[in-house]
């Protein structure tokens, strides 16, 4: 839309993407960071990044007609192998974009592009990977969610499953992922052990006390519409929770629905389950 209402816009930003991208150091790489200064949220995982954004440099390549679309189109098609070809392998999550990737590279090569690493086929077979590593789990839980409410990011794990069934079916046109995929959806919106949606203000039960400063300031007639919580977590990180200075008190028990090994805690100390987050909501 951008580069048919300003092309010569659309073009620098182009080009300063492009800069950005040929910077990208991808050798010897070691462990990532995504937070400025460099001390939280580590992942060693980038060459799904790669992949996704050579794949957005030749999508915007090719509708403003710059010749370097196929070339970038090459590049990605190199990444998503690089992706594939590794042992280690996730899903769609807050650390592996692949799914986003795959699903957008798979419509430039439709019609094949000269010296690609791949095609698209490989890339549908990465994408039912992922699905498939998501039935076969949760077919081992009696909510059928394909993320343990034993570790961190069940919320947007769970979105994630969902989404990569919505791109699959868009790249296919096939639907037997469907069911999985609306379970998946289903957990987070309150089919789960604690009956609590992980959308602040979304369904009948969802956190009254999200961990968040603002939020908790302007009291529960102010709510955080359509923030995103961490969700139902490992037992072992609720022990002695610090209280913010300054907070104003809000708690609501879910206790009688946790076991030994998992919690969800509607608290707004509670940080390990409901403290919600810009990457978990995007």
């Amino acid at each position: 839309v951008e580069a048919k209402r300003n092309p010569s816009l659309a073009r620098k930003y182009l080009a300063e993407a492009a800069s950005v991208f040929a910077q990208a150091k991808t050798e010897n790489v070691g462990e990532l960071v995504t937070a400025f200064p460099h001390a939280y949220y580590p992942e060693s995982s980038w060459r799904d990044d790669m992949e996704l954004g050579a794949t957005q440099l030749a999508l915007a390549g090719k509708a403003l007609r710059d010749p370097r679309a196929g070339d970038w189109t090459r590049q990605a098609a190199h990444w998503a192998k690089a992706y594939i070809d590794l042992e280690e392998k996730s899903t769609l999550n807050l650390y592996d974009t692949s799914a986003l990737a795959h699903a957008e590279l798979a419509k430039l090569l439709r019609h094949g592009v000269p010296d690609a690493a791949l095609g698209r086929e490989e890339l549908i077979g990465d994408l039912r990977r992922q699905l498939d590593e998501g039935v076969a789990s949760a077919a081992k839980s009696p909510f059928r969610t394909a993320v343990s409410v034993k570790d961190f990011d069940a919320a947007s794990k769970s979105f994630g499953f969902a989404a990569t069934e919505r791109l699959y079916a868009d790249v296919t046109g096939d639907r037997r992922y469907a069911a999985f995929g609306s379970q998946q959806r289903n957990f987070t919106l309150g089919a789960n052990a604690w009956g609590v949606s992980l959308v602040v203000g979304v369904g009948t039960m969802s956190p009254k006390c999200p961990h968040h400063q603002a939020a908790n300031l302007a009291g529960e007639a102010k709510v955080l519409y359509g923030a995103v919580v961490n969700g139902p977590n490992g037992a072992e990180h609720f022990a002695d929770l610090p209280f913010p200075a300054g907070a104003k008190e809000c708690t609501k028990p879910f206790d009688a629905f946790d076991t030994t090994e998992s919690r969800y805690t509607d608290d707004l100390a509670s940080w390990p389950s409901n403290e919600p987050a810009i990457d978990f909501t995007s």
